[in-house]
């Protein structure tokens, strides 16, 4: 696993090698680790890194400067970026279920279509963020900054939305993501199927009575009975 082209990388360069070699080597705990042994205060510089479409499932990002990163589709579930600056961050159609995001700064960030299934979104700042069909099924917002017009754009199913924010909607179908739709279509077609199958099953049965010459279902016989 390799990192694209990071030609608008500007932050520290001695950093991004490390998060290449645990990338690399597939072994995110390289860099939690090194996260680690710079004690508490340490916060990466990664500004304009380029980690889309890579596994980053359960890496420590906290206080993290990604000011302009390209996050999408990468692969962030169970992340810590916790207070991490993702302003004007790329995190379209990324996988941020689970993630623990409280604090974070997400300004002008790009979150089309984005799953943010069960993410942790306390105190996010996320105003002119782009939320266009994002799934925030089970996000807790409480003291977030976001605007109603915004909110209203995702996909919302027991959110827990910021004290001041009331939205009427609790889904919002146009705006679903794409591989929520095809979820939802194919339990469509499983559930046509099933009834297909049933009322198959009940006219067999049906063709078999009236092979017997049995009118009557038994179970009605059973109700005249009592």
């Amino acid at each position: 696993m390799t990192l694209g082209d990071q030609s608008g990388f500007t932050g520290n360069e001695r950093q991004l090698k490390v998060l290449i070699k645990a990338l690399e080597e597939e072994n995110i705990l390289i860099w939690n680790k090194f996260n680690k042994q710079n004690g508490p205060r340490f916060k990466a510089n990664l500004k304009g890194v380029n980690l889309s479409h890579l596994n980053l499932k359960e890496i420590n990002l906290t206080g993290a400067n990604l000011t302009g990163a390209d996050l999408s589709h990468a692969d962030l579930r169970y992340a810590v970026l916790e207070n991490a600056c993702l302003s004007e961050a790329d995190l379209s159609e990324a996988n941020l279920q689970s993630a623990n995001m409280n604090g974070s700064d997400l300004t002008k960030a790009k979150l089309n279509h984005t799953n943010l299934t069960k993410a942790r979104m306390g105190r996010c700042n996320l105003e002119d963020a782009d939320l266009q069909g994002a799934d925030m099924t089970q996000v807790s917002l409480t003291g977030a900054k976001v605007k109603v017009e915004t909110i209203s754009k995702t996909v919302l199913n027991k959110t827990k939305l910021p004290g001041k924010i009331k939205v009427k909607s609790k889904d919002n179908p146009e705006a679903a993501p794409p591989w929520l739709i095809a979820k939802q279509e194919e339990e469509m077609r499983r559930q046509e199927r099933l009834r297909r199958e049933e009322f198959e099953k009940q006219e067999e049965e049906k063709r078999r009575l009236r092979r017997l010459g049995i009118k009557t279902p038994p179970q009605e016989w059973e109700e005249d009975e009592e």
